[in-house]
C-alpha cells in the first residue's frame, strides 16, 4: 500500500516553537515591536510573533540570523520587501514595515492566524472533495492574480500556503505567504528568473536542474503537484522512494504515482488528467492558462456537487 504523507516530513510543514527569552524590540523609523514567541526556526532566519507598540496589534517579523554569514539571506529579504510592496491583493500576506536591528535586516507582515493548508488536510481526513477541490480554485484565483502582475512565487508548496477561514465546513480562504524567491516577469511565454529554488516535492523540472530560467509554468507545475495531493491524499512521486535524485528522475520522465486504488471513476479519471498537463516536463506542452484550467476545475467541482462523488468513498475504501 502507498504511504501517505505524514507531518513529520518537514518539507511540507512548518515547525513551531515557544520562547521565554526577555523582551527584545525591533525599532523602524515610526514603529516599535515587542517580541513575543518564535514561530519559525529556520538556518538563515527566524520569525517571531511580535505585538506593535503603537496599536497593540500582533505581526509577524521574519529577520535574517547572522548576515555576515548569510548574504544570500539578506538579499531574499529584501527581495520580498521589494515584492510584497506590490502585492495589496486578497490571498497574499501584506506587507506592514522593514527595518534592521543590530544589522539584522527584518521584514514586519500581518499575522495570519490559521494551520497551513497541510496541517489542516493531514488533521482533517472528513475534509471532502468538494472542499478540497475548491480550495484548489482559491489557490488558482491568487495565482492569477499575481501573475497578471509580472510576479511568480517560484516556492508554492503546503507550508507557504496558510487557511484563514473554512466557513460552512467547507469553502476554504487561504492566503500565500513566504515570497522571498519570488521573482518578476512580463508574460507567461517570458524566460522568467534563473536561480535554483523551491521545495523538492513540489519543484518544477526546469527549477529543479537551474538550467532553465524559472517563470508562470514553474508555478502552474507546482500547482499541479499540490492539485494532486488535495484530491487524491497521496505522495505523487511515492515509487521515488523520498530519494532526491530519484524524484528528479520522476520529474523528468514524467512519473506521477497512479496507484491501482486510486481512479475509481470518471472524476477521478479528470482529475489525474489535469494534473498530467500541469506537470508535463516540457514547458511548451505545460498546461499553464489560468481561465482553461480554472474551467476544468469548475467542472469537476460541479459534478462533485451533483452527487458525482461520495465525499468519504476513497478513505473508506482505503481502510
Amino acid at each position: 500500500m502507498p504511504m501517505k504523507p505524514k507531518r513529520k516530513l518537514n518539507i511540507w510543514a512548518l515547525e513551531s516553537f515557544v520562547i521565554n527569552s526577555g523582551i527584545v524590540r525591533f525599532i523602524t523609523t515610526e514603529n516599535s515591536y515587542s517580541k513575543k514567541s518564535v514561530l519559525y526556526r529556520g538556518k538563515c532566519s527566524k520569525i517571531y510573533k511580535v505585538r506593535e507598540k503603537k496599536s497593540n496589534l500582533e505581526y509577524a517579523l521574519k529577520i535574517v540570523r547572522d548576515p555576515g554569514r548569510n548574504k544570500f539571506a539578506c538579499e531574499q529579504i529584501q527581495n520580498e520587501i521589494s515584492i510584497l510592496r506590490l502585492l495589496n491583493i486578497k490571498g497574499v500576506v501584506k506587507f506592514k514595515d522593514s527595518g534592521t536591528v543590530k544589522g539584522k535586516p527584518f521584514i514586519v507582515l500581518e499575522y495570519i492566524h490559521g494551520p497551513t493548508l497541510w496541517d489542516y488536510l493531514h488533521d482533517n481526513p472528513g475534509w471532502g472533495f468538494k472542499g478540497r477541490v475548491q480550495a484548489a480554485l482559491v489557490l488558482l484565483d491568487i495565482l492569477q492574480s499575481i501573475h497578471s502582475l509580472g510576479i511568480v512565487h517560484r516556492d508554492l508548496n503546503f507550508g507557504n500556503i496558510l487557511l484563514t477561514g473554512l466557513p460552512g465546513s467547507e469553502v476554504a480562504d487561504l492566503c500565500l505567504i513566504d515570497f522571498q524567491y519570488a521573482g518578476i516577469v512580463t508574460a507567461i511565454s517570458s524566460p522568467g528568473v534563473k536561480t535554483i529554488a523551491g521545495s523538492t516535492l513540489f519543484m518544477a523540472p526546469e527549477a529543479f536542474l537551474g538550467t532553465h530560467q524559472s517563470g508562470i509554468p514553474s508555478d502552474m507545475y507546482s500547482f499541479g503537484i499540490l492539485l494532486y495531493v488535495l484530491y487524491f491524499r497521496e505522495d505523487p512521486f511515492y515509487e521515488a522512494k523520498r530519494r532526491k535524485s530519484m524524484i528528479l528522475s520522476h520529474k523528468l520522465t514524467h512519473q506521477i504515482y497512479r496507484g491501482p486504488s486510486m481512479i475509481r471513476d470518471r472524476l477521478d479519471e479528470g482529475a489525474f488528467d489535469l494534473v498530467m498537463q500541469l506537470t508535463h516536463p516540457d514547458i511548451s506542452n505545460r498546461l499553464s492558462a489560468h481561465q482553461i484550467i480554472r474551467t476544468k476545475l469548475e467542472e469537476l467541482n460541479h459534478q462533485i456537487n451533483q452527487g458525482g462523488k461520495n465525499e468519504f468513498q476513497k478513505d473508506s475504501e482505503k481502510k
